[in-house]
């Protein structure tokens, strides 16, 4: 727990993980134009980015002990049993899909649900929402959503690739705190550049034991315009 976070940090690098970032002009849905491994150049993305801004892991700007690595970074370090993540692979509806029952990811134990994550797959292959539960954040227990492309396989040992954080404060810009908490929901876009296919995060309560509810709801993944 008193570990340098710089260490930690580039530790991260040599074990597959890439940055933790996020937008900072409010956006909320997928919009990230890094689908590969590599890091792409963002400068130019409206309304600013921040490559080292995520404040909930030491591969962002978060500090030992509250910032934990990402799911996906704990899934291929083996710290994180692959069967506690369920997979929610669409283009099939989700009314609803759930609800999930997650346990915090950074409580350094594990509990009695089987469950501390959701992997949402997406339109662009490879390419996930992560959808974990924090009990650290400086506001309470809630959920975190990253964006990030995932691989169990390349680099030998699993690459994780710039995990960007979906922007889930409304009105804000400024993206300190990622977070939906009890009560509240977000709208996600599984869809490829220039689609729409909208995905609603919804977070119910939170129980004695610590689990927090989340439900997924979606419409059918839209038919693909017709050839001019």
């Amino acid at each position: 727990s008193n570990l340098d976070p710089a260490f930690v940090h580039e530790l991260g690098h040599n074990l597959g993980l890439n940055h933790g970032a996020r937008f900072t002009g409010g956006a909320r849905g997928r919009e990230i134009a890094e689908t590969t491994f590599a890091d792409n150049d963002f400068e130019q993305t409206p309304g600013g980015y921040s490559e080292y801004g995520s404040a909930v892991t030491v591969m962002g700007r978060g500090r030992t002990p509250d910032a934990h690595y990402l799911l996906p970074a704990k899934l291929i370090l083996d710290w994180t049993p692959p069967d506690s993540i369920v997979e929610v692979n669409l283009p099939g509806a989700c009314t609803p899909c759930g609800p999930y029952l997650l346990q915090p990811t950074d409580s350094g134990v594990l509990g009695p649900s089987p469950t501390l994550g959701l992997r949402i797959a997406t339109e662009i292959s490879s390419r996930y929402f992560w959808v974990e539960q924090r009990e650290l954040l400086p506001g309470g227990p809630a959920i975190v959503i990253a964006s990030a492309s995932f691989s169990s396989t390349a680099g030998g040992g699993g690459i994780v690739g710039l995990s960007t954080m979906v922007d889930t404060l409304q009105g804000s810009a400024s993206g300190a705190q990622p977070a939906v908490g009890p009560g509240s929901s977000v709208q996600l876009d599984l869809s490829a550049e220039g689609g729409a296919w909208p995905l609603s995060v919804q977070v119910g309560s939170r129980s004695a034991g610590g689990l927090l509810e989340v439900t997924l709801s979606s419409t059918p993944l839209p038919p693909s315009p017709p050839p001019p």
